[in-house]
């Protein structure tokens, strides 16, 4: 049997044009070829998700566009979620360790109990559901505390201020633990916080759970930043949204066209306009400057805008934004 070998870039070029019907030739097309990547972009932005929907591309210069829209919104997102996450963090720290002991396993013990305060309420029910619901919960509390574990093991051959505790064996306060963690475990730490403690972090926060909201809207909010972040970090495409990897609380989607109050703008988080308003939401109520929230807003805005009234096809701009997504960020804003 034959290998199949892989093509040069010059081959590349000529299956693009023959098997794809995109028009693409030179010496600058090449270049830009070989600098975003054959796998990494060209196949990657010649789709958008759900679905994985085929864009009607017949020319490359239409990929090097959609290219420069993902790298604007990965350089619009980066800074300000690296401080969203900075600040949730030190907010969920505040939030444990006042009058109590500050080390890991103290609060994991004393204050993450949302397992027990489910055990509380549904410890008389006959309801097979009602006893998964607090199984399910206390194996993720199981779950977690493993977790902790694990990672402070792995962080204990290069992690110096790890390592400082266990050799003075003292026990490890949670803000150094939390120098390791990711923004996904902050939202399993604060899901498995007591129903009393997530509603004080959420007021704490500025998260308005007015009208009746479920606290749990809070960690939900947080997994959603945290695939974005990811996406963003890893140089995942983020144009259409694919970097989701749960699905969308019908919810979450109410309390944010709740909360925006944009009638007839609806949230699905199907858009990356959804996330942008999202970004901002965290940015506005952890009291980000008035200057670094309209400059999100205002920098998204403008570059969309551009998009509309350049060359890029409509068909493709249709895709990737949806109906007046433009006047839903005026509103929000």
């Amino acid at each position: 049997m034959n290998k199949k070998m892989g093509k040069t870039t010059d081959g590349l070029m000529r299956h693009i044009r023959d098997k794809h019907g995109v028009k693409i030739s030179g010496s600058r097309h090449k270049a830009d070829l070989i600098n975003m990547g054959y796998y990494h972009s060209y196949k990657a932005y010649r789709f958008t998700s759900p679905g994985y929907n085929e864009l009607m591309i017949d020319d490359f210069d239409e990929i090097k566009r959609i290219y420069a829209l993902d790298n604007f919104l990965k350089s619009l997102f980066y800074p300000q979620l690296m401080k969203v996450e900075t600040a949730l963090n030190n907010h969920f720290i505040a939030c444990v360790v006042s009058h109590n002991d500050p080390s890991i396993y103290s609060i994991i013990d004393s204050r993450l109990t949302y397992a027990d305060d489910l055990k509380r309420v549904y410890e008389n029910s006959r309801r097979q559901s009602d006893r998964k619901t607090w199984e399910k919960q206390n194996k993720r509390f199981l779950k977690l505390k493993s977790s902790v574990d694990r990672k402070i093991a792995a962080e204990y051959n290069y992690n110096d201020i790890i390592r400082h505790y266990i050799h003075e064996n003292e026990p490890i306060p949670i803000w150094a633990y939390f120098e390791v963690t990711t923004l996904g475990d902050l939202g399993t730490f604060i899901e498995n916080l007591s129903v009393s403690d997530k509603r004080r972090l959420c007021e704490n926060i500025g998260f308005d759970l007015h009208g009746g909201y479920d606290p749990l809207l809070l960690v939900k909010s947080i997994y959603l930043l945290k695939d974005l972040r990811n996406a963003v970090a890893h140089n995942k495409p983020v144009f259409d949204c694919r970097f989701l990897t749960g699905g969308i609380p019908r919810s979450l989607c109410t309390y944010f066209s709740d909360k925006f109050s944009v009638d007839g703008y609806n949230f699905t988080f199907e858009s990356i306009t959804d996330y942008v308003a999202l970004v901002y939401h965290f940015m506005s109520i952890l009291q980000f400057t008035k200057t670094e929230c309209n400059s999100l807003i205002r920098d998204y805005r403008k570059y969309v805008f551009s998009l509309r009234n350049s060359e890029f096809k409509e068909s493709i701009f249709n895709e990737i934004f949806r109906d007046n997504d433009i006047e839903k960020i005026d509103l929000i804003h």
